[in-house]
């Protein structure tokens, strides 16, 4: 037995009840009407009246009367609903300088004994705040011994699109993923045996606002890589994304708007971006993208978030934000690749590594925002690098050197260790002199205000699995924050 499709009415004036915009338009009428009960046509009180786009909600008086003025003229779906009544919606025209009058008729609901009813157990509850963004429903009927088949449907607050819906479950919770942040939510069960139909109570929930913690990263959650956000401690860990997918490599733009990511979705990883709450996903890259000993996307975010920067073999590539606009800046020297890019932090030029055909033939070199201007900046092919990361001064670059000059077709690293140099004098300083033997230091970037770097750390075998750590800029004090975590992306 499948579930009737029924409007969802009352879901849907409650969904759209946040949804309020003004609306600067001169041309408009008003809607009035009736409701009464179809049985005997009395006049119906306090029914609920409204109407989709948003204008407003009214209930009906003693009469069963009810007026909505001052409406922008065009198409409307009048709702109306009451508790323990059908609801009904209907289609109207609002014409300039004319009164729209509707009369609308509900069926009081009628179920027997044995149709299903609902109990007062049930999650989330009425108003709750969620301490996440992944919602665990949970409701209980009467008639748990009969074949009783569910229906959940979930509106969005302030939203016109269609709601999610869940049909024909047999179990009495479900768990729904990667709901917006901040958002309220509005819910309701059917429930229908061989003997009748009944909906449970309408409820309502708000999901957590986008975390105030400043660590975004990757780590495994059940069989995929996930992105978290923690504290700059490592303590109150959020998951934000919850997908079959792996999510990897993501960074935050410093508007705070949109986060970039690294994903399998579709088989060949590619470059994506989506809103902090996880919707409006787009595929920036189209394209495959690599190197000479590297298939992780290197990109990074304009400082004023209009651009972002990817290197892909022998180019350097600019997008916009939305997926248009897509220019390669500059072409590598015959022979090389770019490997990682990033730009300056006062968006004065970028910084890069181009390397050869081996892993030490590797340098790293500035140049300007439109790909002009590459100049050296730091040269040594004794020792296999990678990793860019600028302090906020402008003046000091952090980079990961291999110092056991190992020289493998794999791109493995023996014994990675920070280093951080001195643009101005051209003074490189090992930053990792506390690092353990037989591990490699890597992924490393300045805090914020500089005074810190956060880096991974793991044995150098390839099925070693690593941590997040933090250290002071001078590299004293290591601390490892979130074991099991990978790609660190500390923002303001």
């Amino acid at each position: 037995m499948k579930l009737h499709h029924i409007i969802p009415a009352i879901l849907l004036s409650l969904a759209l009840f946040a949804c309020e915009e003004h609306v600067d338009n001169l041309l408009t009428g008003s809607l009035s009407g009736v409701v009464l009960l179809q049985s005997d046509y009395s006049p119906l009180s306090e029914v609920r009246i409204s109407t989709h786009p948003y204008t407003e909600n009214v209930t009906t008086d003693e009469n069963g009367r009810f007026v909505i003025e001052k409406i922008p003229t065009g198409e409307y779906n009048v709702i109306a609903t009451k508790a323990g009544y059908k609801s009904q919606s209907i289609t109207i025209t609002i014409a300039h300088n004319k009164e729209t009058d509707v009369e609308m008729e509900l069926i009081r609901s009628l179920t027997s004994d044995n149709a299903p009813e609902f109990s007062e157990a049930y999650a989330p509850l009425n108003n709750a705040t969620l301490p996440t963004v992944h919602a665990e429903f949970q409701w209980q009927t009467t008639k748990r011994n009969d074949s009783v088949w569910y229906k959940l449907l979930i509106y969005e607050s302030g939203s016109s699109n269609n709601p999610l819906s869940y049909e024909n479950l047999t179990d009495t919770f479900l768990v729904v993923n990667n709901l917006k942040f901040k958002t309220w939510y509005y819910w309701q069960v059917y429930a229908e045996n061989d003997a009748g139909q009944t909906f449970s109570e309408i409820r309502q929930f708000r999901t957590m606002a986008f975390p105030s913690n400043k660590i975004l990263y990757a780590a495994q959650a059940e069989e995929s890589n996930q992105l978290f956000i923690a504290d700059s401690t490592g303590a109150n860990p959020v998951q934000i994304t919850n997908n079959q997918h792996h999510i990897w490599n993501a960074r935050i733009n410093k508007q705070k708007t949109k986060i970039a990511f690294q994903s399998s979705r579709d088989m060949t990883p590619y470059l994506y971006i989506m809103d902090l709450d996880g919707s409006n996903v787009k595929k920036l890259t189209t394209f495959q993208i690599g190197g000479y000993f590297h298939h992780k996307i290197e990109y990074d975010w304009a400082p004023n978030g209009s651009y972002i920067m990817f290197s892909s073999f022998n180019k350097l590539y600019r997008i916009d934000p939305d997926g248009t606009g897509l220019i390669a800046i500059a072409s590598a020297p015959e022979g090389k690749h770019f490997r990682e890019v990033i730009y300056q932090p006062n968006g004065s030029g970028l910084v890069t590594i181009l390397t050869g055909n081996t892993m030490k033939d590797r340098q790293i070199y500035t140049l300007n925002t439109n790909g002009s201007n590459l100049q050296l900046l730091y040269d040594n092919n004794q020792y296999a690098i990678q990793g860019l990361a600028m302090h906020p001064d402008n003046n000091r670059l952090l980079f990961s050197m291999d110092m056991s000059g190992n020289e493998s077709e794999t791109g493995r690293m023996l014994d990675a260790r920070i280093m951080e140099l001195d643009i101005s004098s051209g003074v490189v300083t090992d930053r990792s002199t506390l690092k353990d033997n037989g591990t490699n230091d890597l992924e490393a970037m300045y805090s914020p205000d500089g005074g810190k770097i956060i880096f991974t750390n793991g044995l150098n075998t390839a099925t070693a699995t690593p941590a997040i750590w933090i250290m002071t800029q001078d590299g004293r004090y290591r601390n490892n924050i979130l074991p099991g975590a990978f790609n660190p992306y500390w923002f303001e």
